[in-house]
């Protein structure tokens, strides 16, 4: 999760991408609110205070008038050496 807020998309497993797309989506609802109590919960659930500074930084302007759908998953066809189906994450 930290990497997809630092980076805004990473390529991963459709598997993986389905797991962390709704763990992104509450964070990026709790990070439209900016306040103190949202800001402990977003550091308790990333575990990085670099990543959580970056949330709060572009999430209250890039989301305020979204209600939902703050990814994308977009499917990339199956990986080469174990032919996993690979996808891209992305924020909106």
């Amino acid at each position: 999760m930290i990497e997809l807020i630092e980076h805004r998309k990473i390529q991963t497993t459709i598997a993986k991408a389905k797991s962390v797309q709704p763990e992104i989506e509450n964070l990026l609802a709790l990070a439209r609110e900016d306040t103190p109590q949202a800001r402990k919960v977003a550091l308790s659930r990333l575990d990085s205070k670099a990543a959580m500074r970056s949330l709060f930084a572009f999430a209250p302007q890039q989301y305020a008038g979204r209600n939902g759908g703050f990814t994308r998953i977009t499917k990339l066809g199956p990986r080469l050496g174990d032919a996993a189906e690979m996808a891209l994450l992305e924020l909106l």
